[in-house]
């Protein structure tokens, strides 16, 4: 059974510092009220799943200090509530997306010891 599921009405979830291993589920871009999601501090690796584009009302989105791989997906700069993008201190690779860093509500991005690029 899927959380978004169980969890409809879920706001913030915060798993943060957990040592949780595996990935991070895609099931998570069904939980459309979702303003914070907290996963720092883990041992979460591969992608980040396109479908938390899909989590309108997000407002912070804090995955830093995981195992995370590949390209920060276009599909977070859907997310126009965004206020917080911390994902810094993984493994994430490639460019730094122009539809991030224009999101108009943003005030905090980090995304320190990666391998992006320009």
């Amino acid at each position: 059974m899927e959380i978004a599921s169980i969890c409809r009405s879920l706001r913030l979830l915060d798993i943060s510092g957990n040592q949780v291993t595996g990935f991070v589920p895609n099931s998570f871009g069904d939980l459309e009220l979702l303003v914070s999601l907290n996963l720092s501090e883990n041992n979460l690796q591969d992608p980040i799943p396109l479908e938390l584009g899909r989590l309108k009302d997000l407002k912070h989105l804090l995955m830093t200090g995981n195992n995370l791989t590949g390209a920060i997906p276009p599909s977070l700069g859907q997310l126009g509530s965004l206020k917080v993008l911390k994902l810094s201190s993984n493994s994430l690779s490639r460019e730094i997306l122009k539809e991030i860093v224009s999101l108009k509500n943003l005030t905090v991005l980090l995304l320190n010891n990666n391998t992006l690029s320009r």
